[in-house]
């Protein structure tokens, strides 16, 4: 959602196979998002869940979290569910 580095799949590696879709313009993604090669869904973090079930077609969703911390707890949650 906040991608700290740029990657291939964000830069358009794979045109017509898998395209990138960035909730928030992180350092990694802002370069890539002003030269085409991703998209910008901009939204309120609480309202994430809501909107890719809404406006993402059915297929395959990537992501990744924080370590667990000292508590047992991720970071950063949309939810308690």
């Amino acid at each position: 959602m906040d991608p700290w580095e740029s990657l291939p799949f964000m830069e358009g590696a794979y045109p017509g196979r898998l395209r990138h879709v960035d909730y928030f313009l992180g350092p990694g993604s802002r370069k890539n998002f002003h030269d085409g090669h991703c998209d910008l869904v901009p939204v309120d973090f609480a309202q994430v869940p809501a909107t890719m079930r809404e406006s993402s077609p059915p297929g395959l969703a990537v992501t990744t979290v924080s370590e667990i911390d000292e508590h047992g707890y991720f970071s950063m949650e949309t939810n308690a569910d």
